[in-house]
């Protein structure tokens, strides 16, 4: 629920495409907005790296977090089925 919360409160940066063989060519959207890549200031594409960086870890930690949240299922399942009978 919380993170339902943090998501609304993110802004909205896309990708630039990677194929495009002209670099001036490559657009981003913030906040609905876009904008051709080589308009942006030095200060902006650092940030925007910076946006897609926290993204990327964020991604990664979630799928660790799936991962293990997984694994503690199975664990307590085993536990379960090998505890003593009463």
């Amino acid at each position: 629920m919380a993170k339902d919360t943090q998501k609304n409160d993110e802004q909205k940066v896309d990708q630039p495409k990677a194929d495009v063989p002209n670099k001036g060519n490559q657009k981003v959207t913030i906040d609905g907005r876009e904008y051709a890549l080589d308009s942006l200031n030095e200060t902006a594409r650092n940030q925007l790296g910076n946006l897609r960086m926290a993204d990327q870890r964020i991604a990664h930690l979630q799928a660790d977090l799936s991962m293990t949240q997984t694994a503690r299922g199975v664990y307590a399942k085993i536990l379960a089925e090998n505890l003593p009978k009463e």
